[in-house]
């Protein structure tokens, strides 16, 4: 590799870097803004951001039982496997 190529190459992934950091922080502007407004309305006493917030809860709640059910379910079928092997060690 020539010193112009290395040279191009390090300038191309600066230029991506850049564009990449300008991304992520756009995102993250846009997220705080809308925290805020949720926030505000909440603050204002809306029922509908009350009913958001509730919603995302519900949410929360289904998405964090399915993997409680998920972990019980692979903590048994360790328990069981492990009970009937020694169960079958003993006969």
């Amino acid at each position: 590799m020539t010193a112009h190529a290395a040279r191009a190459t390090a300038k191309t992934a600066a230029t991506t870097a850049k564009a990449a950091a300008k991304g992520v922080s756009a995102t993250v502007k846009a997220m705080i803004a809308s925290v805020k407004a949720l926030v505000a309305a909440i603050a204002a006493g809306g029922w509908v951001a009350i009913l958001a917030v509730v919603i995302i809860c519900l949410i929360g709640l289904i998405v964090g039982s399915c993997s409680f059910f998920q972990f019980i379910e692979t903590s048994s079928a360790r328990w069981i496997s492990a009970l009937s092997g020694t169960t079958a060690a003993r006969l």
